[in-house]
């Protein structure tokens, strides 16, 4: 299976409060979870700012729940993979509106699995002319690499070899390094 890295996530509090030096912008909120995101724009890739936004609606969510116990912890959350044969993992459909009203939508797998076992979770976007990675301020930084701490070998065989990715056995974790482009 052919996988690339396609962004990492970072649970914050509060969407107006930017953890990294770094310009974000409008993400969009996501329906029946209670979360809203930011993004950091970064080429091929991007960083996820995500945030709790309707306490109520959270609550009923195990992503919204996942975020709301995550936000304000040190450190990324979760990383996310790419990949053109998603549909061999039983993916979810999934969309969200922008805040300029372009629709985007994707497939996604293994989310609970990431939110509970620390592991990768799986994408794929149904218009990669429309990935948020391509937004401003994309021409300025990149995703150098990300490191993934945990069961390495059991990451190896879930993903194989993931360009500009390392896993390393250890108590579960990810770092990641933008550059400037």
């Amino acid at each position: 299976m052919s996988v690339e890295i396609d962004h990492v996530v970072v649970c914050v509090e509060d969407l107006q409060h930017n953890p990294l030096p770094i310009p974000s912008v409008g993400g969009g909120r996501h329906p029946g979870h209670g979360t809203e995101n930011r993004l950091i724009p970064l080429g091929s890739s991007y960083i996820e700012l995500v945030a709790v936004v309707d306490r109520q609606e959270a609550a009923e969510s195990e992503f919204g729940s996942w975020v709301q116990a995550r936000a304000g912890k040190e450190g990324a959350d979760a990383l996310c993979l790419r990949t053109s044969q998603i549909d061999a993992m039983d993916p979810r459909p999934m969309s969200r509106v922008r805040p300029d009203g372009v629709t985007l939508s994707w497939k996604l797998a293994g989310l609970k699995e990431a939110m509970t076992q620390n592991l990768p979770f799986f994408i794929q976007w149904n218009d990669m002319s429309l990935h948020p990675g391509r937004g401003e301020p994309s021409s300025t930084h990149k995703l150098d690499s990300v490191t993934f701490s945990g069961d390495r070998q059991r990451l190896l065989q879930l993903t194989g070899g993931v360009p500009r990715l390392s896993y390393v056995d250890g108590p579960p974790a990810i770092e990641f390094r933008i550059a400037d482009s």
